[in-house]
């Protein structure tokens, strides 16, 4: 349970560093990959469900 004192406080923002950490990891990796793809003319991502998975 979440408590708004002091301690309760302290120990939220404890455990919400590494994943916001984990959080910009993955977002910095997407963006380098699309910076990537970008000049091979694959802008967009490619498609997770292919006709052929249908």
């Amino acid at each position: 349970m979440y408590d708004p004192s002091g301690h309760g406080k302290l120990l939220f923002a404890r455990f919400s560093m590494p994943a916001e950490t984990e959080r910009n990891n993955i977002r910095e990796s997407a963006l380098t990959g699309a910076r990537r793809r970008r000049p091979q003319g694959q802008a967009r991502r490619l498609a997770v469900i292919t006709e052929d998975m249908l």
